[in-house]
């Protein structure tokens, strides 16, 4: 999962065919130094808002570290 295109189609990807919840995809993000509270992230995963730029990048980070474990 490297080269990650889109976060927020590889993180419901990621919430669909694995053992990750979204509570625990939002921690590792914050854990990264993620801004975005649970709310408005789980509202971006979703389709219906939106996060900064460095938030985006920062899911995408969490996201590939993961695919790499």
């Amino acid at each position: 999962m490297t080269n990650v295109q889109d976060p927020q189609v590889m993180a419901r990807d990621l919430l669909r065919t694995t053992e990750m919840t979204l509570m625990g995809l939002w921690l590792r993000f914050w854990g990264y130094g993620g801004q975005a509270g649970y709310m408005e992230f789980d509202a971006y995963i979703h389709g219906v808002g939106s996060m900064s730029p460095g938030d985006i990048d920062l899911l995408r980070r969490a996201i590939e570290d993961l695919a790499d474990e």
